[in-house]
C-alpha cells in the first residue's frame, strides 16, 4: 500500500484514538465517582466530600451515562468506516500491478477476522489467476423442463418453483445474431463457468447479489440460464430497478432513496475493484 493510503488510514485511526481517549475521560470520571463514595463510611470524610459525590453521581446518571453510551455508538461507526477504507485501498492499489499480494489476503488469519479475504478471493478469480473448480452446470432433465417452458419478462428474468425451491431464472442469449441454433462453444462455456463461480461464491452484503446456484444451456433458444437461489419473502414477480424508478405508482421515500443510492454506489465499487467490470 502507498505512503498516500496510509495517510488516509491514519487519519481515521487518528479519529478513533480521539473517541477512545474520550470515553477513557468519561470511566475516570466513574472511577473518581465510586472513590468518593467508598470514602462516604469513614469518620474522615467532610460534608463537602459527601456534597461532590452526590453531584458525581447525579452528573453520571443524567449526563455522563448518556454521553458514554452516545461515543460507543461512534465509535463502532468510525470503527466500520476504517475497515470499509482499508479494504477498499488495498483492492485499489492493487489496480494495474501484479495481484499476487492478493493470496496472502485470502489466506492470512488476520485478514480472514476483518473480512478482506472474501474480496481477495473474487478479485483472484476474476482476473482468471485460479481456474474454477469443477462444472456448475446443471443437468437436472425435470429443472430443464421448467427452465425451458417458463415465461421470462423483458428484462430476461423468470421466478419458477420445484417441489422444494424457488428459484430466479436469468436469461442471456450468447449468439443474438443467429437465426438458427448455434452450438455452445468451448470459449463462452468457459467464460459462463467463471461467471457461475462468481456469482455463486460467498460475497460480502455490499454485492447486493443472489447466491448462483448453476447454470443451464438451451441451444435450441442459443441461450444461458442462470439460477440464483431466492430468499424467503422474495416477490413472486421480478422486476427491474429501472421499471421500479418509471413506474409513476410506486414512489419511495427521500430516505428510502438515499438508502438505494448508497447501496448501489457500494456495490458497482465492490464489482469494479474486483474487475468484474472490463
Amino acid at each position: 500500500m502507498d505512503e498516500g493510503a496510509q495517510i488516509q488510514i491514519q487519519i481515521r485511526l487518528g479519529k478513533l484514538l480521539n473517541i477512545i481517549n474520550e470515553s477513557s475521560d468519561l470511566l475516570q470520571g466513574q472511577k473518581i465517582e465510586d472513590h468518593s463514595s467508598t470514602f462516604n463510611h469513614t469518620k474522615e470524610t467532610s460534608q463537602l466530600e459527601r456534597k461532590a459525590g452526590r453531584a458525581l453521581r447525579l452528573r453520571w446518571s443524567l449526563w455522563d451515562k448518556r454521553r458514554l453510551e452516545s461515543v460507543i455508538k461512534k465509535f463502532v461507526k468510525e470503527n466500520e468506516k476504517v475497515n470499509a477504507q482499508v479494504e477498499l485501498l488495498c483492492h485499489a492499489t492493487s489496480v494495474g500491478v501484479p495481484l499476487k499480494h492478493l493470496d496472502r489476503l485470502k489466506t492470512n488469519e488476520h485478514s480472514k477476522k476483518l473480512g478482506f479475504d472474501l474480496p481477495a478471493q473474487l478479485h483472484l478469480n476474476a482476473a482468471e489467476i485460479e481456474k474454477p473448480k469443477g462444472s456448475l452446470q446443471i443437468k437436472d432433465e425435470e429443472l430443464f423442463c421448467i427452465v425451458t417452458k417458463c415465461s421470462k419478462n423483458a428484462e430476461g428474468l423468470s421466478v419458477i418453483e420445484t417441489a422444494k425451491n424457488r428459484f430466479l431464472v436469468e436469461f442471456r442469449n450468447y449468439a443474438p445474431d443467429k437465426a438458427g441454433s448455434v452450438p455452445l462453444s468451448g470459449r463462452i462455456k468457459e467464460r459462463v463457468e467463471l461467471l457461475a463461480h462468481l456469482l455463486g461464491q460467498r460475497k460480502q452484503p455490499a454485492f447486493h447479489t443472489l447466491s448462483c446456484q448453476g447454470w443451464m444451456a438451451d441451444a435450441h433458444e442459443n441461450q444461458v440460464a442462470f439460477i440464483f437461489s431466492l430468499p424467503e419473502r422474495a416477490e413472486a414477480s421480478p422486476i427491474s430497478l429501472l421499471s421500479l424508478y418509471e413506474m409513476k405508482t410506486a414512489r419511495p421515500s427521500l430516505g428510502d432513496r438515499l438508502r438505494l443510492a448508497r447501496s448501489l454506489t457500494t456495490s458497482i465499487c465492490e464489482f469494479q475493484l474486483t474487475k468484474w467490470v472490463r
